[in-house]
């Protein structure tokens, strides 16, 4: 068969949906290859699924008995040739045409009737040392047979592949699907196993090794927050708003599904990207809160003039990133860092306003009062140290 396939943007795989089916007997690994086959072609949004399980053709061999050849004068090698000119072919050499360029080569072999038709073998004459020619039949036969399967191995295991490629739907979907469906109709003998590769796999690795670099970036900004704000409290709070942003990548991307976004690698490194850029909102307001703190205000005042000031700065702030990030929207291979950023500026900005005030107050002392906290002359910058008593 012939498939004319796009090669998918990002590092090369086997398969978009690649089954890998493994265990000693050929024979049961194929039937159990079949069933995952059966799986993956029912699987909504997978073409083109195949297997290497398949059908082998048949092939026809000639077997010369040697003895007999010798016989009627005629060697093995001399009868294999004949043969393999016949069905093959053969060039013949070359022949000029009148106004013609260049000469013509000449290829020689039977027509596609006699080359269809095995009855040919019996009918052909190979010449012979003794004889004009000898029946090829007096010598030789026909013997038919399968040809044999391509046999793959992957990690030191005998295994069979299935395949298929998606159209209008993310690879981890289906195969988070395919994973489901096998183990409902379990029945796969001792000793076989079916791991799914392809971009699943690749999906995974990736987000793996993104989300260790995700943790990574929060305890690095976690850490700088606590040398800032010398507070152990304070950072926790203003690390709020990366959670805040995810409730608004999630949703958004479930949104954006029927037109074929998805939660991709590159989704995962505007996540990672994002944690970095919405504390700027958390510490935006926790800094006014405490400067208004320091010079006497409640915390009741602080936490809403907090929200009331910095409410416009935060929002300008947002939508500045999210338009500089809708022009990579409709990359194919950066559109999901684009609309990660977009969704996660702009769900943080709008519920840190709210959060973050409300965390703060959590975190801070119970029933504070303007004494409790040291005034700061008009003019001096504010250390922004964590509540001192007067």
């Amino acid at each position: 068969s012939v498939r004319l396939v796009e090669e998918p943007p990002g590092p090369p795989v086997r398969a978009t949906v690649l089954g890998i089916v493994s265990g000693p007997d050929p024979a049961v690994r194929a039937a159990v290859a079949r069933r995952v086959f059966a799986m993956v072609a029912a699987e909504p949004g997978v073409v083109d699924a195949d297997t290497t399980v398949k059908r082998q053709p048949l092939r026809a061999h000639v077997v010369f008995d040697l003895r007999k050849a010798a016989l009627s004068g005629v060697t093995a090698q001399n009868a294999a040739r004949e043969v393999a000119a016949a069905f093959g072919g053969i060039d013949a050499g070359t022949v000029r045409l009148p106004g013609a360029r260049d000469p013509v080569p000449i290829f020689l072999r039977y027509g596609d009737e006699r080359r269809r038709n095995l009855g040919t073998l019996d009918q052909m004459a190979i010449p012979s040392a003794t004889a004009l020619s000898v029946p090829l039949r007096s010598f030789a036969r026909v013997a038919i047979d399968q040809t044999p399967a391509t046999a793959s191995r992957e990690d030191g295991e005998n295994v069979d592949y299935v395949s298929g490629e998606m159209a209008g739907r993310s690879s981890t979907y289906a195969v988070i699907d395919l994973i489901l469906a096998g183990m409902r109709q379990g029945g796969i003998p001792a000793g076989y196993g079916v791991r799914w590769d392809g971009e699943w796999q690749l999906t995974l690795d990736v987000f793996r090794d993104l989300g260790a670099a995700m943790g990574v970036a929060i305890l690095l900004i976690y850490l700088l927050l606590v040398a800032r704000f010398r507070s152990l409290r304070v950072p926790l709070v203003i690390l709020s708003a990366v959670p805040l942003g995810m409730i608004g990548v999630l949703p958004g991307f479930a949104l954006l599904a029927p037109f074929g976004i998805y939660f991709s690698a590159t989704a995962m490194i505007g996540v990672i990207a994002l944690s970095g850029i919405v504390v700027r909102n958390s510490i935006v307001l926790v800094e006014f809160i405490e400067e208004r703190l320091a010079h006497g205000s409640t915390l009741r005042e602080a936490l809403i003039d907090a929200g009331t000031v910095r409410a416009r700065p935060i929002a300008l702030t947002a939508a500045a990133g999210m338009l500089s990030a809708v022009v990579i929207a409709f990359d194919p291979v950066w559109s999901g860092l684009a609309w990660a950023l977009v969704f996660g500026m702009g769900t943080s900005a709008a519920l840190s306003l709210f959060v973050v005030p409300i965390l703060f107050a959590m975190a801070a002392p119970q029933n504070p009062t303007p004494a409790t906290y040291v005034p700061v002359p008009a003019g001096e910058l504010t250390t922004h140290k964590e509540y001192q008593p007067a």
